[in-house]
């Protein structure tokens, strides 16, 4: 009995020391993971801080580089200037066409063109003076100067000159002098000299005709003096008792009217 009981002691013993033994490992085994962990921290800490150091740029060096001495400018002309420097550097001079020309011309006016109206129950006693054009439906007793047209369907007893004539109806018993063109239309008289740039007659005329350029003489014209042009067209049924002198110059026609 003894014996039987000093073995099973043996036996709890056993198997209480084992289950101790393990126990015990157990316990030992986080402690070694713990530090098995810390030392891989500390490890990583310390690689991460050898990359560190490892890529410190050496621009942290305390060490400051030597100042470069300063290089002495030489002067420079002006002729080793560029273009560009050069003419900023001095200011551009205008001449006098430049001037000129930059300078805005004023404008200028144009001249008003009046146009003066004769009524036809007006009778005017003297001389008239007109600066543009004239249109006279009434009577005149005197000279009329005009630098336009003249428009007359009235009538003229004196000496007619204007840049331009239009005969419509009436009379004019004077001379005239125009320094463009003249036309008469059918019924109009005129008893004087007439010196004209050109001219187309429809009516009658009793007087020297002198026409720088062309004449057109038209079916119902009648001349009764002589005639000197440069160029002459008669229609069929004109009238014509006088000399006629065709195709001379201007200036022999000119001097033999001034004689």
């Amino acid at each position: 009995m003894k014996k039987n009981e000093s073995n099973f002691k043996k036996a709890l013993n056993e198997l209480l020391g084992s289950g101790s033994e393990e126990t015990s490992e157990t316990q030992r085994e986080p402690e070694t993971d713990y530090r098995q962990t810390e030392e891989s921290q500390e490890d990583q800490i310390s690689e991460e801080h050898n990359m560190e150091e490892e890529h410190t740029p050496e621009a942290y060096d305390t060490e400051e580089p030597a100042a470069a001495e300063p290089v002495p400018e030489e002067p420079v002309s002006d002729s080793q200037l560029p273009e560009e420097t050069a003419s900023a550097a001095e200011p551009p001079v205008l001449s006098e066409r430049n001037s000129d020309i930059s300078a805005p011309c004023p404008a200028v006016p144009e001249k008003p063109v009046y146009e003066a109206v004769i009524t036809p129950d007006v009778i005017i006693n003297g001389n008239i003076i007109a600066g543009s054009n004239l249109k006279i439906l009434g009577k005149v007793f005197g000279n009329v100067d005009c630098e336009g047209t003249i428009v007359l369907s009235g009538s003229i007893e004196g000496d007619v000159s204007a840049e331009k004539l239009r005969f419509l109806t009436g009379g004019i018993q004077g001379n005239v002098s125009v320094k463009r063109d003249i036309t008469a239309e059918k019924g109009t008289r005129v008893k004087g000299d007439v010196n004209a740039q050109s001219a187309v007659l429809s009516g009658d005329m009793q007087g020297e005709l002198i026409v720088r350029e062309n004449l057109e003489l038209r079916e119902t014209s009648s001349v009764f003096g002589n005639i000197k042009a440069r160029g002459i067209a008669i229609y069929n049924g004109s009238r014509i008792k006088g000399m006629l002198d065709i195709g001379g110059e201007v200036e022999e026609m000119r001097t033999e009217n001034e004689s």
